[in-house]
């Protein structure tokens, strides 16, 4: 049953990988001239959690602490949506960050690195982005092809 249920969740994450949503932001520059796009508009605040929130800048960069230096280190998902990871009998998850390279390591297994980069509140890899929605330098929630994860650094 182990086996069936790794099997489910592996394809829905490699189903994840090639479908792309989010929130879309309707904005508006200095000459009333109105733009849709994928990030918060310049000088939108977003709340992340109570007690932090990113401000984009003028020239569209946040001025938050989530830096590529921020998440360095392992990230253990501790639950999928409203469902505690420990409660899918699935093993143990992990997002790991060294350098400029992410790798995901599920239950023990290492898949290939990929290179990413932080920008706005957004994890970038080369074909999709994770949409950071809290964070707090131990913790983080984020958005994931609409399935929402949360992760505490170990």
């Amino acid at each position: 049953m182990k086996l069936k249920q790794l099997i489910t969740v592996t394809a829905l994450c490699t189903f994840a990988l090639f479908v792309q949503a989010g929130k879309i932001y309707k904005c508006q520059d200095q000459n009333g001239k109105k733009s849709f796009q994928s990030t918060p508009c310049r000088g939108e605040k977003v709340a992340l959690k109570s007690d932090k929130i990113i401000v984009l800048d003028e020239a569209g960069k946040t001025s938050s602490s989530i830096t590529r230096e921020s998440l360095q280190g392992k990230w253990l998902i501790t639950h999928l949506g409203n469902t505690s990871s420990a409660d899918l009998d699935a093993g143990e998850d992990i997002w790991e960050f060294s350098q400029n390279q992410w790798t995901a390591i599920s239950s023990g297994h290492r898949l290939r690195p990929e290179k990413f980069t932080v920008a706005d509140n957004m994890i970038k890899f080369s074909t999709y982005s994770v949409t950071i929605l809290e964070f707090d330098g131990k913790r983080m929630k984020v958005d994931t092809f609409g399935t929402i994860q949360r992760l505490e650094k170990q």
